[in-house]
């Protein structure tokens, strides 16, 4: 638990500090669409975002589990860093660990290589009708970009047995 704590810290530290709007106003102003580098305080291009973030170690995408938009942003910036050659790890919060099984059950069903595969079907195994979570899809974007990249994914939130 003190270790998992401490990863959690180091990636809030490190983490690229910015903002991504969805497409809607936020208090009204029209930052809808747009990114906004919290430490240099502007808003920059997607492009230049890209670019810093497939450099950077280790990055968090804090999402608000029930606005589209951040899970469709989120998968769009996802996929443009895979594209940039790296296989991010995709640590999902809103999934308890004894549920990690269910992302191996996937990807074993669907190793052929020559295929490529989004996320139909992976929110059956996962139960997601039944946990409670926005619809499946409205997180699936993020979901579909990591099986179609094969990228790794990692349930991380304790179940209340673990707690």
């Amino acid at each position: 638990m003190k270790n998992t704590l401490n990863i959690l810290f180091f990636l809030l530290i490190v983490a690229a500090p910015v903002t991504l709007y969805g497409n809607e106003p936020v208090n009204g102003k029209a930052e809808a669409g747009k990114i906004f580098d919290v430490a240099d305080q502007k808003f920059i291009t997607e492009k230049t975002l890209v670019k810093r973030l497939a450099t950077t170690r280790n990055i968090l995408i804090a999402i608000r589990e029930d606005n589209p938009d951040h899970h469709r942003l989120a998968a769009n910036i996802i996929d443009k860093i895979a594209g940039k050659g790296r296989a991010p790890a995709i640590l999902v919060s809103n999934i308890e660990r004894s549920k990690q099984n269910a992302f191996t059950i996937f990807t074993q069903r669907h190793r052929d290589r020559t295929k490529t595969y989004d996320a139909s079907g992976l929110d059956m195994l996962l139960g997601w009708s039944q946990s409670g979570q926005p619809e499946w899809a409205i997180v699936r974007p993020v979901f579909d970009i990591a099986m179609i990249r094969r990228l790794p994914v990692t349930a991380v939130n304790f179940s209340r047995y673990e707690i």
